[in-house]
């Protein structure tokens, strides 16, 4: 059943059939900035990619299903959620998000080795977080699983042919009570479009799974905003924060879309979470940062922040390395280049 949240909350502002974040937001120059970021991409691609794909990648076989928490990282925000013998996709993207910005490692969990999936989350419709092609596949595969998207989303699952009573959409602060789990769309600052003519005209936001015992914020794509203090007061307890921490540069055009990574470890404070993982990194190139800058920038603000941090712990993962929180605890004595040998 839909449980609606008192209005007092964050709500998106809505202008006819758009949605805003905020009333007085007016759309930025994306298609210049667009234009500008490709250019900057074939330009300086060689000396930008990652050296050892083998440092970041560690392909797996996921468990059939899994009692107690597993997180695998697929790469970029894509992320499978094993708990309570549930398993859950988010923003699944398999491959490239378009022609203009190929994928530069490939998934750390392949389509052929992904196991039954149960339900889909979806933060928002942009190509490399709402993928036609892995969406199909995945729904071809698992015709029983259920999806979850921003209001605005569902009828786009129609008009490909899929069958819409599975497709459940929400507005911010909305919740679905399943048995034995309970999913919550929030607010997050960001914006919509997969088409010229389309800006705006869906929803966007991250989610809160509550599931097993243990809650899961996954961040989606998010600017920095007042949301994250209002998710606190809603959720005292969360034990792992999904946090988005690039593209990074340049800054200027970044700072309405994008956390930066000093601003995602401040988000993870206020949200008073236990465990972090970085993600939205390391899978395309969308800024002109260079391939490992969002990382040892937030490996800096970390070790900087240590008297803030207690017992909280930053985990950075290979894609595809099978993740427990209980394990695999970040050691602020590793370098960057020998924390993934754990």
């Amino acid at each position: 059943m839909m449980d609606k949240k008192l209005l007092s909350k964050l709500m998106p502002h809505r202008k006819g059939t758009l949605f805003f974040n905020e009333k007085g937001e007016s759309f930025d120059n994306v298609f210049g900035h667009t234009a500008l970021m490709f250019l900057h991409l074939i330009k300086n691609y060689s000396s930008r990619k990652p050296k050892n794909k083998e440092k970041w990648i560690e392909t797996s076989i996921p468990a059939t299903r899994s009692q107690e928490l597993v997180l695998t990282w697929i790469g970029h925000a894509s992320f499978l959620i094993q708990v309570d013998n549930v398993n859950i996709l988010v923003d699944p993207t398999f491959y490239s998000s378009s022609c203009f910005f190929p994928r530069i490692m490939p998934p750390g969990i392949t389509q052929d080795n992904l196991p039954p999936i149960d339900f889909v989350l979806l933060s928002h419709n942009h190509r490399d977080h709402m993928d036609r092609k892995s969406l199909r596949d995945i729904i071809n595969k698992n015709p029983r699983a259920q999806i979850m998207v921003p209001m605005g989303d569902r009828k786009w699952f129609g008009r490909y042919g899929y069958s819409l009573d599975l497709v459940s959409e929400f507005n911010w602060w909305e919740s679905i009570n399943l048995p034995n789990i309970k999913f919550t769309f929030l607010p997050a600052y960001h914006w919509s479009q997969r088409w010229i003519f389309d800006r705006n005209k869906s929803l966007w936001g991250s989610w809160m799974i509550e599931v097993g015992g243990q809650t899961i914020y996954f961040g989606g794509d998010t600017a920095n905003w007042k949301h994250f203090e209002q998710i606190a007061q809603e959720f005292p307890r969360i034990d792992v924060a999904l946090m988005p921490v690039g593209p990074c540069e340049p800054r200027n055009w970044m700072e309405k879309a994008h956390l930066s990574p000093e601003q995602a470890g401040k988000a993870f404070l206020t949200l008073n979470a236990q465990h972090f993982i970085p993600m939205h990194w390391g899978t395309f190139f969308f800024g002109i940062d260079y391939y490992e800058q969002p990382i040892e920038r937030l490996l800096q603000w970390w070790k900087s922040n240590e008297s803030l941090l207690g017992t909280k712990q930053l985990h950075i993962n290979k894609m595809g390395k099978q993740f427990k929180p209980q394990s695999n605890i970040f050691d602020l004595g590793k370098t960057i280049s020998n924390i993934l040998e754990i």
